[in-house]
């Protein structure tokens, strides 16, 4: 009897034969989930009539100016509320990313101030005529941004702050145009300070709470 150790065959193991018994892995992700598909769509429709009856109510409870003219009417509500819808549309796609959603969210920043400098007019220029539009555009921004806030919670993979601010910027120029609508003084002291300062602030606002969210 002998103690050679390599006369008897020793079994080693095929890995390719015990890759091929294996299931096969899932494919990859190529992007991150649609915003727009299935719950979330239908949560944004039914958020978005809500946020318009809001709005609508509001106007309605403060009335409308007695006096709009087209400067007005084109810069000063046109143009807010158009480039709100833009910043929604581009908070929400997919195919954005950090870089397009600065740059578009600058655009309109510089859309709403060219706006109210092409729509300003006659007013109260004081510190406490902008008070109360402080508050109201505030409120009118403050809710649509909630809204959006609450629907992208789990939407987006990726910049959650940037969203957010976006967000919140587009949330600020629904206000901004709303507003407009029934508030009747347009000296551009009063626009800057009452109509254009809250957008900023609102704008802050999604940013801080969308960065905080992301650390959670």
């Amino acid at each position: 009897m002998t103690n050679d150790p390599f006369e008897h065959d020793v079994a080693i193991p095929d890995p390719v034969a015990t890759d091929a018994a294996l299931p096969l892995p899932p494919p990859p992700v190529l992007s991150e989930p649609s915003a727009t598909r299935g719950s979330v769509r239908r949560q944004a429709a039914l958020l978005a009539a809500a946020v318009i009856v809001f709005e609508g109510w509001l106007i309605a409870r403060h009335g409308i100016r007695d006096h709009v003219t087209v400067f007005v009417a084109s810069f000063g509500i046109v143009v807010p509320l158009l480039f709100m819808a833009l910043t929604f549309a581009g908070t929400m796609s997919v195919r954005a990313n950090v870089l397009s959603v600065v740059r578009g969210g600058a655009f309109a920043l510089v859309a709403l101030i060219v706006g109210a400098l092409l729509s300003s007019g006659v007013g109260d220029p004081s510190l406490r005529a902008s008070y109360a539009c402080v508050g109201l555009s505030s409120v009118m921004a403050l809710v649509p941004l909630a809204c959006g806030l609450w629907i992208t919670r789990r939407a987006f993979a990726w910049g959650a702050g940037v969203r957010a601010a976006s967000l919140g910027l587009g949330a600020g120029l629904l206000g901004a145009g709303a507003i407009r609508i029934v508030c009747p003084n347009d000296a551009l002291p009063h626009l800057v300070l009452g109509h254009v300062l809250p957008v900023a602030l609102i704008t802050l606002i999604g940013f801080a709470v969308g960065k905080r969210s992301a650390r959670s």
